[in-house]
């Protein structure tokens, strides 16, 4: 059984804008590899796996050297999520459900990154992130949810010998305004 332990994350301004440019470009790696694997299908009638996409991420990172600015574990998780969609579209096709085909997703439908325990490491009262740095973090939440004046929330996964197995940074309108943010499986 999984546990998770939710913290208030108190990044400073660089760190805010750090997180806001990465939710932004795994947002724009997501939409990208969407319409990838909508093209490839149209053009020859098979789809791209996300293995094919994830071996094309080095060469998008020297193409686009703002891409290495984010964890490749985190890019990585971006296409699982693209996978994990579309495996439930087939599902819901194969059991006469209502499908729901992938969407493109703007600013206001991605607004979390995952990151895996190679990418982050809990010091105390602060979690180190990778290419992000050192940011405070408050106690855990009680019973999941966080005061609305909440603007970034960690998740922290624990399985039952108490071991790191991922990170998750939520983040809820992070630059401006406030708001309930609960957990969201992804």
């Amino acid at each position: 059984m999984q546990r998770t332990f939710k913290y208030r994350l108190y990044p400073n301004r660089k760190q805010r804008e750090t997180l806001a440019a990465q939710v932004d470009l795994c947002r724009e790696l997501y939409n990208a590899a969407l319409q990838e694997r909508i093209a490839s299908y149209k053009t020859t009638g098979k789809g791209v796996t996300w293995l094919e996409q994830q071996s094309q991420l080095p060469a998008i990172k020297e193409v686009r050297p703002e891409f290495k600015s984010v964890h490749a574990h985190t890019l990585q998780a971006v296409l699982i999520r693209l996978n994990r969609a579309f495996q439930n579209f087939f599902r819901r096709v194969k059991n006469n459900e209502t499908p729901g085909f992938p969407r493109f997703k703007g600013r206001n439908r991605f607004s979390s990154l995952v990151f895996t325990p190679t990418a982050f490491q809990v010091q105390g009262r602060h979690v180190a992130i990778s290419k992000v740095g050192n940011i405070k973090i408050k106690a855990r939440s009680r019973n999941g949810i966080l005061p609305s004046h909440s603007r970034a929330v960690a998740a922290l996964r624990i399985l039952p010998p108490l071991s790191p197995i991922g990170f998750e940074f939520l983040r809820k309108r992070l630059l401006s305004g406030c708001g309930l943010r609960v957990f969201s499986r992804h």
